[in-house]
């Protein structure tokens, strides 16, 4: 892709990203609200370990009726920001198709948006059923269970399983944000594909675009710039919860003027992680980044492709990128292989 529709790309994933994190936070705090509740329920057991035990099975009704609700409340805001959005995605798509003035609009109803906004799809599953048959709440049961239970094992009081259950409620956090990231980014790709099928005779290419920076999973980084003239023969996105990779419309102009980039010498943005400041290339953050549970320095610069007149590729940034960045992306081992003098690194290029 030329160099305005990546920056067009970036900006949008970035706006997509900030609307699922905004709608978890939404969500966060009655879920914090159920989980003081739950916790306040733990510690008034009884003392005595049967009489506890049987205690709690007869809270499951109780545990259910009270992480209902959040996930009620999530199903109703992520409905509602996926309709809002949908116009948004709409435009942007018009714009990465270049020219957009010469585009026809593509207008939706009401019932067109929220028959959209439902059928987003979340860990395989469309948003109305993942929270209609219970999945949801379900899952956050389970977490609950299983640090209840496991303190019944290891003989901890009422008050320490109370405590504890503020894992729980992290991990039903973390859940809720993947959720919601996930269910924006799968509307905002099937948004732009309705309003490119609808200009399908403009589209020359379709490719596959990951994310260079240190999030950068193992799943998604082998596809990154895959081109193909079916969009079918590219993986459907998100590949996985909190997938932030994008398959884009490549046009006749788009191809010119990637030409044209590639003449000038194309560069490409990457975003890195290091353990030390010093180690740190192009622009230092103020904040840091949590990778693996450490706090690390955040730098963005470019990086040039490893041969000239080519759009720079994955793995150009695996192996321009920082060990810290590459340890990030690929973990240890696999980082350990590309960096062996006869390794990755060698081929890359």
């Amino acid at each position: 892709m030329d160099e305005q529709q990546a920056f067009r790309a970036i900006r949008n994933a970035i706006r997509l990203e900030s609307l699922g994190r905004d709608l978890a936070a939404k969500v966060a705090p009655q879920l914090r609200e159920a989980y003081k509740y739950l916790q306040d329920l733990i510690a008034n057991l009884p003392e005595e370990a049967i009489g506890r035990e049987l205690r709690y099975r007869q809270l499951s009704d109780l545990i259910r009726a009270t992480l209902n609700p959040v996930s009620e409340k999530t199903y109703q805001l992520a409905v509602q920001a996926l309709i809002d959005e949908i116009p948004q995605q709409l435009a942007y798509a018009e714009k990465i198709l270049g020219e957009g003035d010469q585009l026809p609009p593509l207008q939706l109803t009401r019932t067109q948006l929220v028959e959209m906004a439902t059928d987003t799809k979340v860990l395989g599953k469309r948003i109305d059923q993942l929270f209609g048959e219970g999945t949801f709440t379900n899952a956050q049961i389970t977490k609950v269970d299983k640090v209840v239970k496991q303190g019944f094992l290891l003989g901890e009081t009422n008050e320490q399983i109370a405590r504890n259950l503020s894992t729980a409620f992290n991990g039903s956090r973390r859940d809720v944000t993947a959720v919601a990231r996930t269910a924006v980014m799968d509307m905002s790709q099937r948004a732009n594909n309705r309003f490119w099928d609808a200009n399908s005779s403009r589209i020359k290419l379709w490719e596959y675009d990951a994310t260079f920076d240190y999030r950068v999973c193992p799943q998604c980084y082998p596809h990154d710039g895959k081109r193909v003239k079916e969009r079918s023969d590219l993986p459907s996105v998100p590949l996985h919860p909190n997938c932030r990779c994008r398959v884009l419309p490549l046009t006749a102009t788009a191809l010119a003027l990637e030409e044209e980039d590639k003449r000038k010498g194309m560069t490409a943005s990457i975003v890195e992680v290091n353990k030390k400041e010093r180690d740190a290339q192009g622009r230092v953050y103020k904040t840091k980044a949590k990778v693996g549970g450490d706090k690390m320095f955040k730098s963005a610069r470019e990086i040039k492709p490893a041969k000239a007149g080519q759009a720079p590729r994955m793995w150009d940034f695996i192996a321009q990128t920082t060990p810290d960045t590459r340890r990030a992306v690929l973990g240890d081992v696999r980082a350990a292989e590309f960096e062996r003098p006869d390794g990755w690194i060698s081929k890359v290029g």
